[in-house]
């Protein structure tokens, strides 16, 4: 089977009843459909994601939990449970993640994480430095670490993907995912949009040459 990875797209900041003022999706229920491509832009695979409940009990500790239904590149699941629920907890900035209902589906290689691990602002501008952030994830028993660091705001601006076209916040970092045995370093660029969050990004490895796209395909 070849390495698939999981992405999480996740909501990284506090949520208040004016929404629209926050990257990510807040509204319960709402789904999204993303497709992921090679460096050559032929399609790996998608996954849909469901947003199933968001719980705050104040600005600095939310739960949100996800549902992903992962697909290869024919339209068949991915994993044998179809699909994987993927649990939040963001306190004081910091995010813990646990992925539910994956049993023998994948393999342990086959789960390098890589995605929309981004904590943006709700203020954010041009030229900004973001703080760093690690997140922490859990796949069964296996544990392991996301760490976000040299993270900057690029820019404001429009961008097109299948989904629409949005004016979106275009921001770049480096993300490290280590998970069990297996580390993978990669500089990522996001565009994030508000009250929806990722639409776009693109993975480049350490040579600077194109790893993998991921797009918003349906919303």
């Amino acid at each position: 089977m070849k390495r698939i990875f999981l992405i999480l797209s996740v909501a990284l900041a506090a949520i208040m009843p004016l929404r629209a003022q926050y990257y990510f999706a807040t509204q319960s229920g709402s789904q999204v459909t993303y497709s992921i491509y090679d460096s050559k832009g032929d399609l790996r695979g998608s996954y849909d994601e469901t947003v199933k409940s968001i719980n705050a009990e104040s600005l600095d500790d939310i739960s949100v939990v996800l549902e992903q239904v992962y697909f290869d590149k024919d339209g068949q699941h991915l994993l044998k449970d179809k699909s994987s629920n993927l649990s939040l907890y963001i306190k004081e900035g910091e995010v813990t993640a646990q992925l539910e209902t994956i049993k023998k589906g994948l393999i342990t290689q086959d789960l390098m994480v890589r995605g929309c691990v981004i904590y943006v602002p709700s203020d954010i501008k041009s030229g900004d430095k973001l703080p760093d952030r690690t997140l922490s994830i859990k796949i069964g028993k296996i544990g392991g670490t996301i760490s976000l660091t040299e993270r900057k705001v690029l820019g404001m601006e429009s961008v097109t993907v299948p989904a629409g076209t949005f004016q979106a916040a275009k921001v770049q970092e480096k993300q490290k995912t280590r998970v069990a045995i297996v580390t993978e370093e990669v500089t990522i660029i996001t565009w994030m949009v508000k009250d929806l969050g990722c639409v776009r990004q693109e993975s480049y490895d350490s040579k600077g040459r194109l790893v993998q796209t991921i797009e918003m395909v349906k919303k």
